[in-house]
């Protein structure tokens, strides 16, 4: 039984404290057209490692 709630507060404690990230807006070229399927990276200054990704869709051009 204490394993049981040990795990359920674990796991609770790791959903509230995750990061969402979230991407908006429009990527657009130097003619200032919009890219379809164009890969947005976040990269963590600090780390310099990768905390989220996003592709560009093909009917609203934002990111997805």
């Amino acid at each position: 039984m204490k394993k049981s709630i040990l795990i359920l507060l674990l796991l609770v404690c790791s959903i509230s404290f995750s990061q969402n990230i979230k991407f908006e807006g429009i990527v657009i070229d130097t003619d200032k057209v919009p890219v379809e399927m164009a890969n947005v990276m976040a990269l963590n200054a600090a780390t310099k490692a990768m905390d989220a990704y996003a592709i560009t869709n093909d009917k609203a051009m934002s990111l997805s």
